[in-house]
């Protein structure tokens, strides 16, 4: 699977450099697939071959099938003064503004709309409305050096809307196509209404950005503290709050004695319920489909199906990696989906396969560490490090900066965020209890010593240091180098333990 995912990701960034048609990238997956399958068993590394030569032209297909062409309804953008249609992605919050983006009804087209407030935000604002607006329509330009039209128009998306105030934007109908994504959006709208009314708005602010992913809430000066610390990932909902939650709701279950098969899709319901609140977002679609995948083959394994063994992480990360590019090929280009990927295989890839950082290599003594707290703190330690190292050249790639003490911080925040997001769930469950206004003050409390935490991590001089394109290559060489000497002492130490025995 592995294999195929790199053979996918390889052929769409060839089909980037050299745009060959997609009816002759269709043509030739068909014919090699068609070649592998008739090889059978005969001539193994041909059919290999061959079956990754398809999958790539696939990808390549894939990506030649999603160039954006701009419509021309663009070079009447000065002229556009109102526009009518429906919100079809969860609207982005904010203190001065609502973003999300409209499919106009006449043209199909979409446009990015921000609608500017004080603020009180439109809290009537839901996916599937259909409504119109007058405002500033425009095409997009650059903003300090981000190539924005260029990221909108991976979306098809070519022209932007500045509303001036709610006022100028009415409700005329609702898409019923829409019905199970505003039902989640309504929830997760009312779910954040609810924090700011019980907590001081810093808080609450910093409890909907690591709930629900609305990092515009924050102030400016906290995101910026966490952006110096090298920590914003705790701010998207991602995988990691994904496994935080659903490695509580596991201990839960397993606490019941129940077996896999009942408790994995229990845990897949939670995750896409969990989905269907937040958003569709990229890291969180990755964690989901990985967790399928992985659940799928555990229950297998569990029924006496399949080997265990054959249950591979990295397997769920590939299939998870093809689906989201089927899904949004764009995002290959993309910070977003390089930085989640990298840090799950990073992770993946260290605990699995390099005993060093893993408390039980195969076929060696177990750790001579037994409490569990300093377990779960080297472990802590571990990951930290390999997302730190998967996460890097990425980092200074697309953002020109280095965090050396990001290490450091996630030991200090992830705690604290796993608290936060365990009683955040607890208070809006029981909101309406006597117990969830005795919680409410103690997570506000944990709110507030992140937010103050972050803020003083970030005046450490040289908490982010600028780098540049040099310093990204000697970064990527450095964990390259790193992870395939750790992989090759890992092969090595298993086969010299595998040997000894024998000789003895």
């Amino acid at each position: 699977m592995v294999a195929l995912a790199l053979a996918f990701v390889c052929g769409m960034l060839v089909e980037r450099i050299a745009r060959v048609p997609v009816l002759w990238l269709l043509l030739g997956s068909v014919a090699s697939l068609l070649l592998a399958a008739a090889l059978g068993r005969r001539r193994q590394g041909l059919r290999v071959a061959l079956l990754l030569a398809g999958v790539a032209l696939l990808g390549g297909a894939r990506w030649g099938s999603s160039l954006p062409t701009a419509p021309g309804l663009g070079a009447r953008a000065p002229w556009l003064k109102e526009a009518s249609g429906t919100i079809v992605t969860y609207p982005d919050l904010g203190d001065t503004g609502t973003g999300f983006t409209l499919e106009m009804s006449a043209t199909r087209q979409r446009i990015r709309v921000y609608v500017l407030h004080d603020g009180a935000r439109p809290r009537w604002l839901h996916v599937g409305d259909r409504i119109h607006l007058e405002g500033s329509i425009e095409t997009p330009e650059r903003i300090n050096g981000f190539d924005y039209p260029q990221y909108l128009a991976r979306r098809s998306i070519f022209l932007t809307a500045t509303v001036p105030g709610a006022e100028s934007v009415s409700r005329v109908g609702f898409d019923r196509g829409f019905t199970v994504a505003r039902a989640g959006d309504e929830l997760r709208q009312r779910s954040i209404d609810a924090l700011y009314g019980r907590l001081p708005r810093e808080g609450a602010a910093l409890a909907a950005a690591l709930l629900f992913g609305e990092r515009k809430l924050l102030p400016e000066r906290t995101e910026e503290a966490f952006k110096r610390l090298g920590v914003m990932h705790v701010l998207a909902t991602s995988g990691l709050h994904l496994g935080i939650l659903m490695a509580g709701l596991w201990f839960g279950l397993r606490s019941l004695r129940l077996r896999v098969v009942v408790i994995y899709p229990v845990a897949l319901l939670a995750a896409a319920s969990f989905l269907w609140i937040v958003g569709p977002r990229v890291s969180l679609v990755r964690a989901v489909l990985m967790l399928a995948f992985l659940g799928a083959g555990v229950m297998l394994a569990d029924c006496g199906l399949v080997l265990r063994r054959w249950v591979e992480p990295l397997h769920g990360l590939a299939f998870a990696l093809v689906i989201a590019l089927v899904l949004t090929p764009w995002e290959l280009l993309e910070g977003g989906l390089q930085l989640s990927f990298g840090a799950t295989f990073a992770i993946l890839f260290g605990m699995r396969h390099v005993p060093l950082l893993n408390d039980r290599s195969r076929g060696g003594p177990t750790s001579p560490v037994r409490s569990r707290a300093a377990r779960w703190s080297t472990g802590l330690l571990r990951v930290s490090l390999l997302a730190h190292v998967g996460t890097a050249p990425l980092v200074a790639l697309h953002f020109a900066t280095y965090h050396p003490i990001a290490i450091l911080a996630n030991l200090i925040v992830v705690p604290l965020v796993t608290a936060t997001l365990w009683g955040g769930m607890v208070v809006l469950l029981t909101l309406a209890t006597p117990l969830g206004e005795i919680l409410v003050a103690p997570l506000g409390w944990v709110l507030s010593g992140i937010t103050r935490l972050a803020q003083g991590l970030a005046t450490i001089p040289g908490a982010d240091l600028p780098c540049s394109g040099s310093v990204t290559l000697w970064l990527a060489a450095l964990a390259a180098w790193l992870f395939a000497s750790l992989a090759v002492q890992s092969s090595w130490t298993r086969n010299s333990m595998s040997i000894a025995p024998s000789e003895c």
